[in-house]
């Protein structure tokens, strides 16, 4: 009879749960699934609302609100670690290396997606190997390099990969920082990329 109520209560308890999944806020003009964690696109936005494609991940700890509602992020942090806020390492092999992390970094900010970011892009035997492996790990705010706001392909992107290679000083920053962007010398770049990027490159 115990062993039979336990049953009842576990199945009870997943059939629960299941539903608590399945519920998802909707009105007219949104639906949010309740899986959304981090899917790695832009905003959903309306004149009424705002829902960061970021939701529950310990990087952006700001919480979304208004008048009626806050959604506070964060909770995904308890569930895979603490990370750096921009993560090189895309394949997680234990290397950001510029042929294979950096390749993939600027094709995604180059605004491809899928195969296009991932084909002859990861290190043999690395446990991130797909695009659905990958996604999740690229934050486009994190990797903001110089701070103008943008995280952009020909400025942070040229930096990231030039750093990854090797570079250091002017070699990294020359025409590849945006005008009036606040880190635009190698001092402030280094400074972001050791202390927001896990790396940890010499002055």
């Amino acid at each position: 009879m115990k062993n039979m109520l336990r049953c009842w209560s576990a199945a009870a308890a997943l059939a629960a749960c299941t539903a608590a999944l399945a519920a998802v806020p909707t009105s007219a003009n949104y639906a949010l699934p309740s899986s959304t964690i981090n899917s790695g696109v832009g905003n959903m936005a309306s004149a009424n609302y705002k829902a960061s494609s970021s939701l529950g991940d310990p990087f952006f700890a700001g919480p979304l609100g208004s008048a009626n509602y806050q959604i506070n992020p964060g909770f995904w942090g308890a569930v895979i670690g603490p990370l750096p806020l921009c993560l090189l390492d895309l394949d997680g092999d234990g290397s950001a290396d510029a042929l294979t992390d950096g390749l993939m970094l600027i094709r995604a900010m180059f605004g491809l997606t899928g195969s296009a970011v991932t084909n002859n892009a990861t290190a043999p035997g690395a446990p991130r190997q797909t695009w659905a492996d990958i996604q999740p790990y690229i934050h486009f705010a994190a990797l903001d390099i110089d701070g103008d706001g943008n995280a952009d392909a020909l400025t942070d992107g040229l930096m990231l990969i030039r750093a990854m290679f090797g570079l250091t000083g002017t070699a990294v920053t020359n025409n590849a920082v945006t005008p009036g962007a606040p880190r635009d010398d190698w001092t402030k770049v280094r400074g972001y990329l050791n202390t927001s990027c896990g790396t940890n490159y010499a002055p």
